[in-house]
């Protein structure tokens, strides 16, 4: 009598296929992961977009650009911007009477704003505590008589670019208000960058513990904060005036981003730009600096 066959694998046959849909997938999971950050950096590129249309729309309303810092009582540029953006329920419940860290302003700051952040950056916008008595670290003079209890706001990842803390170079310097003082024109002029990030420290792609923070960094990275990128006059992780790195070096000083090789800008003129970790420090300095009358041929 003939024996029936019987139908199936072999075990050998069983884990050639394994290997091979193992295979697929180490081949397949890089570009999944590419294109989710294409995705990411796509969306991070249209926020910015969204600021920069607001800018020039607060400019048409008030003549000039918004400041990136008022200080008496204390806010941020983009606590300035929110009717602009669409938010005219969270700027009618923050209260300009007083500082930013106050608590009258603690329910309009706890509201997220996805279009201050990036989605490449761990963790998202999230809530930053101060259970510290009073310590609030801000660049500047800290606040202490206007403080009142615990604080928190979301964190954001947003900045306008400025070289030192007391210098007229950046576009939304006070000094540098209206669009005709952009002397090297708005389409040659950085206008915000990514400082993506804080409160936490990062340096290079990995995150440093908060003991190496120095004393002078802004911990808190809310939002509604004036926040500063810091250029000259520092030599921290190797950034100096002339120094080697001004991309994604650290987001101490550096424009900071969780992009590959890169980091977004919003130039002047309303246009999004992705600036290269490659781009010497000195071009860098020029595109920041709004009346300096270098002009070059563009490095994006």
């Amino acid at each position: 009598m003939s024996k029936k066959k019987q139908d199936g694998f072999t075990l050998v046959e069983l884990l050639v296929v394994i290997a091979i849909i193992g295979v697929l997938v180490g081949l397949l999971l890089p570009a999944v992961q590419a294109a989710r950050e294409a995705a990411r950096r796509m969306q991070c590129q249209n926020n910015l977009k969204q600021v920069g249309l607001a800018l020039h729309n607060y400019v048409s309303a008030h003549g000039r650009f918004p400041s990136d810092r008022l200080r008496q009582p204390r806010h941020g540029w983009g606590a300035l911007l929110l009717p602009f953006l669409e938010q005219t329920n969270v700027h009618d419940a923050y209260d300009f009477r007083h500082d930013y860290w106050d608590r009258e302003n603690e329910a309009a700051t706890q509201v997220p704003l996805a279009v201050y952040a990036c989605p490449s950056t761990p963790g998202g916008q999230r809530l930053i505590s101060n259970n510290t008595g009073g310590t609030i670290h801000d660049i500047g003079n800290p606040p202490t008589s206007s403080m009142s209890g615990d604080y928190q706001s979301l964190s954001g990842f947003f900045d306008p670019v400025q070289m030192t803390p007391s210098s007229g170079t950046g576009m939304l310097h006070q000094a540098n208000g209206r669009p005709r003082d952009v002397l090297d024109g708005l389409s040659n002029t950085v206008c915000i960058s990514e400082l993506a990030g804080r409160p936490d420290y990062w340096s290079g792609s990995t995150k440093r513990p908060e003991a190496d923070k120095p004393g002078w960094f802004n911990e808190w990275g809310m939002w509604a904060g004036p926040q500063r990128i810091f250029y000259s006059g520092f030599t921290h992780d190797g950034l100096t005036r002339f120094g080697p790195c001004a991309v994604n070096c650290s987001n101490l000083e550096s424009i900071y981003a969780f992009h590959p090789a890169g980091a977004n800008l919003l130039m002047g003129d309303g246009s999004v730009q992705f600036l290269a970790e490659s781009v010497p420090v000195q071009i860098v300095y020029n595109l920041i600096r709004c009346r300096d009358g270098e002009v070059f041929d563009s490095p994006f």
